[in-house]
């Protein structure tokens, strides 16, 4: 019989989220807003890639005001 493992759903959506966020275009803000989106999307998920890619862009200021306090 089928048995659904909610799981590995959640699992697989966060993944899908953090790759729709990634490589956004670096001439463009709007991409990395849409990065940005689907990153918070997929961390709350659980998804730690994408967390730690938000931290990269507070880090770096990509497409957002540098702010080393949230990058930790």
């Amino acid at each position: 019989p089928f048995t659904f493992n909610f799981c590995k759903y959640f699992e697989v959506i966060s993944t899908a989220m953090h790759v729709l966020g990634k490589n956004p275009n670096s001439e463009n803000a709007s991409d990395y807003d849409e990065a940005l989106k689907w990153y918070k999307k997929a961390a709350k998920l659980g998804q730690t890639r994408a967390m730690n890619m938000i931290g990269v862009m507070y880090y770096d200021g990509n497409g957002l005001e540098q702010d080393l306090e949230s990058a930790v």
